[in-house]
């Protein structure tokens, strides 16, 4: 599983930008993964305060609404297709 994600991300990722932005598309995932650590960190110290379902509600709905603002503000990304 988390090899088929490490290869999707990248994938979807290449295949949905411009080749002449490809090179900013990997410096963004490596970004990403980059800051992966940091969101863990968060997440433990989230679940020893709140618990662990209640921390994992909190991360999801905090993505989703992170999410839904990109999507407003970035109307170019929504009409992408990716295919």
């Amino acid at each position: 599983g988390t090899s088929g994600c490490a290869t999707m991300q990248i994938i979807i990722a290449l295949r949905v930008v411009p080749s002449e932005m490809r090179g900013r598309a990997m410096g963004a995932i490596a970004l990403g993964i980059g800051a992966s650590p940091l969101g863990m960190a968060v997440m433990g110290g989230l679940a020893e305060v709140v618990g662990t379902q209640e921390a994992l509600a909190l991360m999801a709905g905090s993505g989703l609404i992170v999410m839904l603002i990109m999507r407003r503000l970035l109307p170019e990304l929504r009409d992408r297709v990716i295919m």
